[in-house]
């Protein structure tokens, strides 16, 4: 039953107990209000907490804040914008905002979403509980809800006569309540972009933490297109390359540490400094005619912490890939018309033995590196090579890279 509100909308029983509010408080709302509302959902400002503190239990989106206490509290303070903190809330509270819009997930399927699914997973590739994700679970869900509820009665316009009491309500009634209430249609902008942002970060997660085939290809894809960074392509294309001892000099500017004139090894370090980087990403490239998952541009995200490696490592790495490559390179050439040829997605999906073989080499192809990259630039020159360091471009014609594989 609905109890009739006195005055500003709070009922008889709440009056009688709520605790003071602080005037002086309240006196910047307006002010607070208009720097907030120009906040977009992945503006850096919106990690902050509102700014102005209403009564004694704090700002409303506190989890101590419960729903029979949102009455205290402006209705400029319950919106979305201010109700949801991505530092200080959990997930949950942005999803119980989300039920009742329409591009939004509903809640009995959240927890059947493969994005939501991959965050509740075990181990380092997820990042909740149901507790703090998940609306609908019995733990948590329904002090959530209840609060969610209140949120949109306070806020509803025209004013609604009386506030729900959902004390006794079950979670399947609130979430009923919820959808039959959507939030105001002015939030809907910032709730969907904020999920957007929340899923993208699960996911990024989950492709650089996890131990999955799916999280292994990510980071098989991001080997390839680190080895091939334009930043570094230069030192790529030299990496066999002795170098005169004035070079080294000016490059190294310690010639104590550069007596073995191994280029090699700068090339590595420069590598790992990019594979190794949480914050460098890349676009796939699209290679239609091979199909999924190259059919379209993802992003490839950085390898999670677990998964850095030293440049030695990644050296062996690439040691180990020479070979699936060198195969392909074999068996296409032998199979279409020779060395040099531009094998088709079909083509390369034939003879691959997994994604990641097919999508380093058709990345390689595209950079015409596919016979460069299948040689063997990791080894130390034998002992019968002079002592006297070579400068780039020396060497006998028939060890030049062939023109077709010439970026």
């Amino acid at each position: 039953m609905n109890t009739p509100l006195p005055n500003n909308g709070v009922d008889a029983t709440s009056a009688a107990v709520a605790p003071p509010i602080d005037n002086h408080a309240t006196t910047a709302t307006a002010a607070t209000t208009q720097n907030l509302d120009g906040l977009g959902p992945n503006n850096e400002n919106d990690d902050l907490p509102p700014l102005d503190t209403m009564t004694e239990y704090g700002r409303p989106h506190k989890p101590d804040v419960t729903y029979d206490k949102l009455h205290l509290y402006q209705p400029s303070q319950l919106i979305a914008r201010r109700m949801y903190s991505k530092q200080s809330c959990l997930p949950i509270v942005l999803l119980c905002m989300s039920i009742g819009v329409p591009s939004c997930i509903p809640p009995d399927d959240m927890e059947n979403d493969d994005c939501y699914k991959r965050a509740l997973t075990g181990g380092k590739g997820g990042m909740y509980t149901k507790t703090q994700l998940i609306p609908t679970n019995k733990t948590s869900g329904k002090k959530y809800l209840q609060k969610e509820l209140l949120r949109r009665a306070i806020l509803a316009n025209p004013p609604l006569s009386s506030l729900p009491q959902p004390a006794s309500h079950s979670i399947k009634t609130l979430v009923k309540k919820l959808l039959e209430s959507p939030p105001p249609e002015d939030e809907y902008e910032f709730i969907v972009g904020v999920i957007e942002f929340l899923r993208d970060n699960m996911h990024r997660h989950f492709q650089s933490h996890s131990g999955t085939a799916e999280a292994s290809l990510n980071r098989n894809m991001h080997f390839i297109e680190v080895l091939m960074d334009p930043s570094i392509k230069q030192d790529w294309l030299e990496r066999g390359m002795q170098k005169n001892r004035l070079v080294l000099d000016a490059q190294c500017g310690h010639s104590e540490q550069c007596e073995t004139n191994n280029h090699l090894h700068s090339f590595w370090d420069k590598a790992t400094v990019l594979y190794n980087d949480p914050k460098k990403s890349y676009k796939s490239r699209v290679f239609t005619a091979y199909g999924r998952p190259y059919d379209k541009s993802v992003t490839i995200h950085p390898v999670g912490e677990d998964f850095r490696i030293q440049a030695e490592s990644l050296r062996k790495k690439y040691t180990d890939s020479r070979g699936a490559v060198d195969k392909l390179r074999v068996n296409l050439n032998a199979s279409g018309e020779g060395e040099g040829s531009y094998y088709g997605g079909d083509e390369v999906r034939s003879f691959a033995s997994t994604q990641q073989d097919a999508y380093m080499y058709l990345v390689l192809q595209d950079e015409g590196q596919v016979s460069d990259f299948a040689q063997s630039f990791d080894k130390k020159h034998s002992a019968s090579s002079s002592h006297t360091p070579k400068t780039a471009g020396s060497g006998s014609s028939s060890k030049k890279q062939r023109q077709g594989d010439t970026p």
